[in-house]
């Protein structure tokens, strides 16, 4: 799977994940129960997400995708 991660802002990053669960830890993480960003697909079928974090959960989520 495809995890990667790149700086927005100052204060914010975007993590690009084609694992769903991945996508779903790092929701728990950053306390949001419904997913909201980019997600791709082709053929009608998901393969991949953007979500966008503040710096403060940089460190664990790259833990997270480390790990997973």
């Amino acid at each position: 799977m495809l995890d990667e991660i790149w700086k927005v802002l100052d204060d914010e990053y975007k993590v690009y994940t084609e694992s769903k669960r991945t996508r779903n830890k790092i929701l728990k993480l950053i306390g949001q129960k419904n997913f909201t960003g980019t997600v791709y697909s082709k053929k009608g079928k998901e393969f991949g997400w953007d979500i966008i974090f503040s710096k403060e959960y940089l460190q664990r989520i790259k833990t997270l995708i480390k790990n997973d």
